[in-house]
C-alpha cells in the first residue's frame, strides 16, 4: 500500500465512524420522540427531524390546554377558501408532488392562515410516501392577497 492508500483507508474510516455516531445520534432522538421499530434513521434529513421535534413541541401544548383555542373564543386568523377560489387553484399548482399523489392517499387543503402580515395556505398529506407520516404543506398567498 503507498501513503496515499493508506491515507484514503484513514479518511474512510473516519468517515464511517462520524457517519456511526450520527445514525446512533438520530436514533436516539427517534427513539426520544416515541418514534420505534425498524426505522432507516439515514432516510430521516436534519430538516425532517427539527420538524418532528417542533410537532411535538406543539402537540405536547396543546395537551396542556396552551394555544388551543378556547370554547368561543374568536380565531381571526383562520379562513377556508371555496375548492372554485381562484387564489386556491393557484396554490395547488404551487406545489406538485406526483410521488405523494400516487400512492393511495393524496393532499388535501387544510385552510388558509395569517401568519404576520402574510396569507399562507395549508395542505396536508395524512401518510405522505417518502416520510411515512402526516406531512403539512404551507404555500405562500399572492403578495397583496387577502380574503
Amino acid at each position: 500500500m503507498t501513503s496515499k492508500d493508506d491515507e484514503i483507508v484513514k479518511i474512510q474510516g473516519r468517515l464511517a465512524a462520524t457517519q456511526s455516531l450520527w445514525d446512533y445520534e438520530r436514533e436516539e432522538i427517534l427513539k426520544a420522540l416515541g418514534v420505534t421499530g425498524s426505522i432507516n434513521v439515514r432516510s430521516w434529513t436534519t430538516e425532517a427531524l427539527v420538524q418532528e421535534i417542533r410537532d411535538c413541541v406543539t402537540g405536547e401544548k396543546m395537551l396542556l390546554g396552551e394555544g388551543v383555542p378556547k370554547p368561543g373564543q374568536r380565531i381571526d386568523n383562520l379562513v377556508e377558501l371555496a375548492p372554485n377560489d381562484p387564489e386556491l387553484t393557484r396554490a395547488w399548482k404551487r406545489f406538485p408532488d406526483p410521488v405523494a399523489d400516487n400512492h393511495g392517499f393524496s393532499w388535501e387543503y387544510v385552510a388558509t392562515e395569517l401568519i404576520g402580515d402574510q396569507w399562507v395556505h395549508v395542505f396536508v398529506h395524512e401518510l405522505h410516501p417518502v416520510e411515512y407520516r402526516t406531512v403539512f404543506a404551507r404555500v405562500p398567498a399572492q403578495p397583496g392577497w387577502a380574503p
